[in-house]
């Protein structure tokens, strides 16, 4: 009798402790600690998801004939799609206010809004809310639910997100007029992103002016004179390729050297490149003869106007040949970014 009591007791006590974690006024779930009057549901239990399907490719055509088709990421911009190609066999159809996220490929997770009825291809998958919700605030929690799905599938060459974990995907659910609310404040700050993004934009259109005035001698800095030399590249800079690991052998992958390919340099919103999204093993680099460079060079992506530029602190840099799916490129492919030590004591 008096081990049940202290098991009683014992029990009691956790469940109050575990009550004094949620704040008053919210309630946990299974997702999240939420307010009291909010729900959750899988995505699929509060709107209609439509996974496009690509018409046959004989029925494609640039000329505007039949309903605007979008079958890429190319079509995608900063909001609204663009029309490039129409089809005459429609399968599947978005409409107007649909939330368009592409589900295939490295561009999984990208967003835009359907400004009218369109075909929608094989890899976009349009979302609208039902009655009870609204469609601009489902988007976000979709963005939310889509990014987590992406980050699990971290070391995909080509990640996806299927029909079935998209409409599994969980939404808190608000009041109808708080969702509003909230999406109206989160389309605040985009516009105010975008308007920084487009004056970033313009900057870098100006730099870019600058840097074919100055770096081409045509424009000269007060104080300069004299003749410019011209010279080959593998004249003043140690020009390196390296290799790739096989990717069917598990043990070149996964370990503690930072594994770099073109899109790592494009993707970084930063001066400086501080992670990859791959990692290889000492073996795998000692497979593919890549070379351990020091610190002090820079890697970059020639092809692109940017770039990716080693951490002032350190580090140590694996250059590889360029992408071969990126033709005219050039670029380091592998980066370690670690203090400056051996290979070997960084290496696994």
């Amino acid at each position: 009798m008096g081990e049940r009591i202290g098991t009683k007791r014992s029990h009691a006590s956790s469940e109050a402790g575990y009550a004094r974690d949620v704040p008053l006024g919210y309630r946990r779930t299974e997702v999240a600690v939420i307010p009291e009057d909010w729900g959750v549901a899988r995505l699929s239990d509060c709107s209609e998801i439509v996974m496009g399907q690509s018409p046959p490719g004989r029925f494609y055509n640039r000329s505007g004939v039949g309903r605007a088709l979008i079958n890429g990421p190319t079509e995608f911009t900063e909001s609204h799609p663009v029309k490039i190609q129409w089809t005459t066999h429609p399968i599947d159809l978005c409409e107007t206010g649909d939330l368009l996220i592409w589900v295939r490929g490295s561009s999984t997770g990208r967003t835009n809004y359907a400004d009218g009825t369109y075909a929608i291809g094989r890899g976009v998958a349009a979302i609208r809310a039902n009655a009870d919700n609204h469609t601009p605030y489902l988007s976000y929690q979709v963005i939310l639910g889509v990014s987590s799905l992406v980050a699990a599938a971290t070391g995909s060459t080509f990640p996806s997100v299927d029909g079935a974990s998209l409409r599994k995907v969980r939404v808190l659910l608000p009041p109808l007029p708080e969702q509003r609310a909230i999406a109206r404040v989160l389309s605040d700050m985009d516009e105010l992103i975008g308007s920084l993004e487009a004056l970033i934009a313009k900057k870098r259109a100006i730099k870019q002016a600058a840097m074919q005035e100055l770096l081409t001698g045509k424009t000269r800095l007060p104080g300069f004179g004299g003749e410019w030399g011209a010279v080959a590249l593998g004249d003043i800079a140690d020009i390196k390729n390296g290799g790739t690991p096989r990717t069917g052998v598990p043990s070149y992958w996964g370990g503690r050297i930072p594994w770099c390919v073109p899109t790592d340099i494009t993707a970084s919103q930063a001066k400086y490149l501080v992670a990859t999204n791959r990692n290889i093993t000492s073996k795998g680099l000692a497979s593919c003869g890549a070379t351990l460079l020091p610190a002090e060079l820079n890697s970059g992506h020639l092809a692109d106007e940017g770039w990716a530029e080693r951490p002032a602190s350190g580090g140590r840099i694996v250059e590889v040949s360029a992408d071969p799916m990126e033709p005219g490129s050039a670029s380091f492919d592998l980066i370690e970014v670690a203090t400056a030590e051996s290979a070997a004591a960084d290496a696994e």
